[in-house]
């Protein structure tokens, strides 16, 4: 039993080790973006689309940090983006179902690192995540 734990601690913190790499070329090209002004214009471009639903444009970077670095790097921008100028609750609160869950980059680097039989799984994990991402997301909307 003792060896069990002690070889699944190793590959827990050996998979964790791995990923900071990860994680850190992720913020990099979030804030390689956001210096490039890329997310700005897309902002731009969506900005009809946005206005039209009434979604804030602030949510753009939010969502672009999340699925490109990870819901760490997300709670950092929004803590950074919220001395700068205020994100509303309200919207906040109506993006909790799409930003806040485990499906974004480093979390299916981590996924697919943890071992080849959930390699095989990755893709209808995924799937089924995307699913209940976008019904997690309708739910929340229509709470708020």
């Amino acid at each position: 039993m003792l060896n069990i734990i002690n070889v699944s601690g190793r590959e827990a913190i050996q998979i964790v080790v791995n990923i900071i790499p990860m994680l850190l070329l992720s913020l990099v090209i979030v804030f390689a973006l956001q210096g490039a002004g890329v997310i700005d214009a897309f902002v731009a471009l969506l900005a009809p689309m946005l206005s039209r639903f009434g979604i804030d444009h602030a949510l753009v970077l939010l969502a672009v940090t999340k699925y490109l670095a990870g819901s760490t790097a997300l709670v950092g921008v929004i803590e950074e983006a919220s001395k700068q100028a205020p994100i509303a609750a309200s919207s906040l609160n109506s993006s909790a179902g799409f930003l806040l869950n485990p499906l974004d980059l480093p979390g299916v680097a981590i996924f697919l690192s943890a071992s080849k039989r959930l390699g095989r799984v990755c893709a209808p994990a995924t799937g089924g995540a995307c699913v209940g991402i976008a019904l997690r997301t309708v739910a929340t909307v229509m709470a708020v």
